[in-house]
């Protein structure tokens, strides 16, 4: 499973219209989600799309 990870002002500054309460509530359920015996990898999507979209890539290419 991939998770992508963002700080409250990138949510906010990308998703300017969702409710600042619902938005924190995603955040925080997004963290505690777990999935026992599944492999998570947290991808710090704070980064540029570019650098994102290749650490995901290269995840996905590394289990085929």
């Amino acid at each position: 499973m991939l998770k992508l990870e963002v700080t409250a002002e990138t949510a906010a500054r990308r998703e300017p219209d969702m409710d600042p309460e619902t938005r924190r509530q995603r955040i925080e359920a997004a963290r505690r989600l777990t999935f026992p015996g599944v492999r998570i990898v947290r991808v710090d999507a704070e980064r540029p799309l570019e650098e994102v979209i290749r650490s995901v890539k290269r995840e996905i290419w590394s289990l085929l």
